[in-house]
Parts: C-alpha cells; structure tokens; sequence
C-alpha cells in the first residue's frame, strides 16, 4: 500500500517536471519567434529603405537621359534644314506603352495623324467619365467638414500624364480644349466643361504654368458677360465671338473656317458660363494653390469670383480661396492699383513674333486681361467716363508732348498696351451697342494713328495702334479699313501677316454691313 502511494507520487513529480519542460519549450519557442518576427521586421525596413532609393535614382536616371536626348537632339540639329522636324524637341516618353510620337516617320502626316488621334482618344475619354464632382451633397460635405476636397479621377490622371510627355504634344493639347469649349460653348454640358477645365489645369500644373491657368479662369469669367448680347448686331455678334475665340488676342490663321461658322450661330445656351465661379472651384480641385500668386490677374479673379458667386458656392470658394483671412479687396482700389502698377512695371518687354510681328510679354498681357475683366464688371459707361477719358487718353496724350520736348516718356512697352487694352474695352461698348460713344473712341484712335504714323513713333507701337483699330472696327468698318490701308501703303517696313488678316476680316466685316445699309436706304 504504501509502495503504491510512493508510486504515484513519484508519479505525480514527472508530470510536474515534463509540463514544466514542456513550459519552458514553448516560452523558448515563443522567445525564438519573437527574435525571427523582430529580425524580419528589421529587414523589410531595409528592403522599403533600399527600393525607395532605387525608385529615387531610376527616377533621377530617367530626367538625366531625358535632358542628354535634348541635348542629342540640339547637336544633331542641321544648321540649315530643308524640312521641318516632326518632334525633333519631344523627350522620350516614361512609359514604354505611351506612344513615341518622336519615333515615328518623319513625313508630316504620320505625325499629325498620330497626334490627333491621341487628342481624339483623349476627349473621348473625357467625354464617357466626365460627371459633376461638386454635387449638392458634396458641396454640404465640404462645408460641414466631414469630406475632403474632391481629387482628379483616374481617366483624368491618365489623360495628363499622356500629353505631359514634351512640351510640344502638351502645348497642343491645351489649344484644342481652348478650341473645344469655344466653339461648343453654347451646347457643352457642365460635367464635361468642368473635366476638360480640371484637365487643362492639371497639364498647366505639371508644367508649372500658373499664367495659362489664369488665362483660362479670365476667360471664363468674361464669356458669361460676352454672351449676354442677344439685342446685338449680327457683325456685333460676330465681332465679340471673333475675339474671345482667337485666345483674346485675335489673328490665328488656322482657325479662320470654324470663325466662319460662327457669325451667325444658334441662339447661345450659356447657362454653364453664369456658373463660372463652380467652374472655378472645379479647377482648385485639380490645383488647390493655382489661385494663391501675387499677380495683378490672380486679385482680378479672386474679385470678380467673390462678386459672381452665389450661395454655397460662395461658402466654398471663401472656404478653400481663404477669403475670410484675406478678402479679395474693393473693385475700384483694385482697378487703380493696379493701372498704377502696370506703369510703374519696368519689367515690362516686348516680344518678337513671327505673325504679329511683336507682341507683348505675358505680364503685360496680365495686366490688359486683368483691367479688362475688372472694368467689364462695371459697364462700358462707367468705364469710358473714368477709366479711358480720365486715365488711358491722358497717358497717350502726356507720351506725346514728352516725345516732342524729349522729357522722360511713358516706356513704349506701357503706351503699346494702353492701345491693346482700348481695343479690349471696346467690346464692352460692342456688347451694349453704345454706337456714339464707341465711334468716337474708334474715330480718336484712328487720328491719333494717321497723324503720328510718319512722325517717328516707333514701329512695336504702331503696330498696337492697328490692332486696336481691328479690335474697333465694327463701330465704322469703312473707315478702320481706308486707315490700315492706308498704313500698309506708306509702311517701310515689312507688315507682319496678323495686319493682313486683320485687313482681310475687316473687308469680310464691310461686305456684312452693306446689305444692311442697302436695306435702310430702301
């Protein structure tokens, strides 16, 4: 009995040994997982250190082959080509499946066949996948904070990221959407007018060109007002559509055939172009800082958006353009400003052009977009009254009688785009059919121009004073015409090819206007 009991005590001590081993084993086990788990995680830091590095230098490789093919490609350059190269300045693509425009044949046909088709595959594209991305519910999410700022879509990441491969294919790119949201203005759903705004500011981001951007915002703004015109003449109607459609600056040759079609157009839908400002709030989606530059234009859009907007739009745009930290500021401290600003400007230049034989540098043109937008708001009477009889004629007349006593003048550069900017403001009289007030401007303009023309005022001028008789034209076209006719004859210098076609439109603008008058005399 008692042999038993040692027994099973005995017993009893070897269970407690073996589940204390077997403890042991499992703590020691547990111990070595840990170690392994620890070292693993160690080592796939490592490893996310290592491809980080390698992403940065593929990177780094991928910029250095695509500055030496530029730099291939300057030095393969003949000095005197006997064609055009078709993508001679493209840089080889970063993926391997976007198309090698540079790659293809050197005929001209091949290559804008190419081109066109991608741009054709791109609208696509945007046309199947466009959908309003500032909804009712969205805005109130935004508002109330509980969503975050909406994003580009995939379709339109892809759509940039295919025409951000060389600056020639991008520059392309950006006249078509122009191209498209003029000529379709009138029927162009909303969705689709905010994909294609979103896009253009995602391609003018990745390549840092805030003054597009700017340029696109204006224009938006201004078509509304633009439209606005039904009691308008026809030639009037066509004159206003003539200049918003060739980049506000006229002259394009190659947009001639759709400007024809565009005289008499359907009677315009622009609902979409009174709600610019969501337009606008569209485009900070895709480049929430686009609107945050010190720049003349950027202050004009914030304060036309601020006067423009209406309800949660409003809200919205306060909200993300930080208008209660800094508000955009009075209209009529911005206009004065401002016109003090562009003649103090010694930055200021011109440019030469090949078709306009020079042109102004794209601050100068800031400053004309900007005036131009903010007086629009305001109305042609005010703006004759205050701004062209107190200001702009006094600055052209002060430049003369300092030329004549050789004191200091107004630097040519700022008189050029007074006579740009009266070619722009015009339209405001062209708008309101204001015919009195609108000659007399034309009739001055025309003077002041036949009467210095010989009197040594230097050729970029000149040609800012025949520009903005063009822009003038429809208050008298006979009369616009006998003027640069006239210029064109006694010019000794060579006439560049936009004075031609503004001759040519102006002849076209006569050829409207005489059945008109044939008729009244009836």
């Amino acid at each position: 009995m008692e042999k038993a009991s040692i027994n099973q005590q005995e017993l009893q001590a070897i269970k407690n040994l073996m589940l204390l081993s077997n403890t042991h084993k499992n703590v020691s086990v547990e111990n070595q997982l840990l170690a392994l788990k620890e070292v693993n995680t160690r080592q796939n830091l490592e490893i996310r250190g290592l491809k980080c590095k390698i992403s940065s230098m593929e990177k780094s490789f991928r910029l250095m082959e695509e500055k030496l093919y530029k730099v291939e490609n300057e030095l393969n350059k003949d000095p005197k080509p006997t064609a055009k190269r078709t993508g001679s300045d493209m840089s080889p693509p970063r993926k391997a499946q976007k198309p090698r425009l540079d790659a293809a044949s050197a005929d001209p046909v091949n290559t804008t066949h190419t081109t066109q088709s991608l741009i054709s595959s791109a609208l696509e594209t945007l046309q199947k996948s466009c959908s309003d991305v500032l909804p009712t519910d969205r805005i109130h999410a935004l508002l109330t904070g509980t969503s975050e700022l909406p994003v580009l879509r995939d379709e339109e990441k892809h759509v940039i990221s295919e025409f951000c491969v060389n600056e020639s294919l991008a520059e392309t790119f950006l006249s078509v959407i122009l191209k498209k949201i003029k000529v379709e203005r009138g029927f162009m759903g909303h969705d689709l007018l905010q994909s294609l705004c979103r896009v253009y500011v995602g391609v003018c981001q990745q390549r840092g060109d805030s003054h597009k951007a700017h340029a696109l915002a204006y224009r938006l703004l201004k078509e509304g007002d633009l439209l606005c015109m039904a009691h308008c003449r026809s030639f009037h109607r066509f004159w206003i559509g003539l200049s918003f459609f060739t980049e506000d600056r006229s002259f394009c040759p190659a947009e001639e055939k759709q400007l024809q079609s565009i005289v008499l157009p359907p009677p315009y839908h622009h609902v979409d172009f009174l709600k610019a400002p969501k337009v606008i709030m569209g485009m900070v989606t895709a480049w929430p800082s686009f609107l945050s530059h010190e720049s003349s234009l950027c202050r004009a859009i914030h304060i036309v958006s601020n006067l423009k907007a209406k309800g949660k739009i409003f809200h919205l745009l306060t909200k993300y353009l930080h208008w209660d930290e800094e508000p955009p500021g009075n209209i009529y401290n911005a206009i004065t400003s401002t016109l003090k600003s562009f003649l103090e400007d010694s930055s200021l230049r011109f440019l030469e052009n090949s078709w306009y034989g020079y042109d102004l540098c794209p601050a100068t043109w800031n400053y004309i977009f900007s005036l131009d937008l903010l007086c629009a708001q305001l109305g042609w009477t005010w703006t004759i009254t205050n701004i062209i009889r107190k200001d702009l004629w006094l600055i052209l007349n002060t430049w003369l009688r300092q030329a004549r006593t050789e004191q200091t003048p107004f630097r040519d550069v700022c008189v050029a785009a007074v006579f740009r900017l009266l070619g722009r403001l015009g339209q405001l009289g062209l708008k309101v059919n204001m015919r009195t007030s609108l000659e007399n401007l034309a009739r001055s303009i025309n003077q002041f121009g036949m009467q210095n023309f010989s009197k040594g005022m230097p050729w970029e001028v000149q040609l800012s004073v025949i520009y903005a008789i063009h822009d003038l034209a429809p208050s008298n076209p006979e009369a616009a015409l006998k003027t640069l006719e006239s210029w064109r004859k006694n010019s000794t210098q060579r006439v560049p090819p936009a004075v031609i076609k503004c001759i040519t439109q102006i002849s076209f603008l006569c050829h409207q206007t005489k059945p008109q008058n044939s008729k009244k005399l009836l």
